[in-house]
């Protein structure tokens, strides 16, 4: 697996739903990030089966609501 020098503020463990909304949190805010998945390609399968309200009114801030709400049941 390469290495490579990356400076950052905050690191990110897994690309699941909690990682994702971290960071792109963190970066709207301006910190730097970086997030490491051990999994190379993107699994078939859902990481979350549900998401709540709460979440829902979240997301706006560092993602597009549509692409969620529009996606596969």
């Amino acid at each position: 697996m390469p290495v490579a020098d990356v400076e950052a503020e905050v690191l990110i463990v897994g690309g699941g739903p909690v990682g994702l909304t971290a960071r792109g949190l963190l970066e709207r805010w301006g910190v730097r990030t970086l997030l490491v998945e051990k999994h190379r390609e993107l699994s078939p399968f859902p990481r979350s089966r549900l998401v709540n309200t709460r979440s829902m009114e979240i997301f706006p801030c560092c993602t597009k609501t549509d692409a969620i709400a529009s996606g596969p049941l």
